[in-house]
């Protein structure tokens, strides 16, 4: 967690729209995820990291639906 808090903080400098989601997931335990800002569709969140290159700044990212309220 504390890592991610980190992270998170070192987001808010860069991006305005960037939040963390803790969930628990089957199997794989407790995940902090980082989310960049909200999108209305799939293809303009995927838009969004291409063209910010977050592609290239984080060759792990991609795109997620926001856990239990959507986009």
């Amino acid at each position: 967690r504390q890592s991610a808090l980190a992270f998170l903080a070192e987001m808010k400098k860069k991006r305005p729209d960037v939040s963390m989601e803790t969930v628990t997931i089957a199997g794989r335990g407790v995940w902090h995820r980082i989310l960049i800002g909200r999108f209305s569709t799939t293809e303009e969140a995927e838009d969004y990291r291409k063209h910010e290159n977050l592609a290239r700044e984080y060759p792990y990212c991609f795109v997620q639906l926001r856990s239990g309220n959507g986009p």
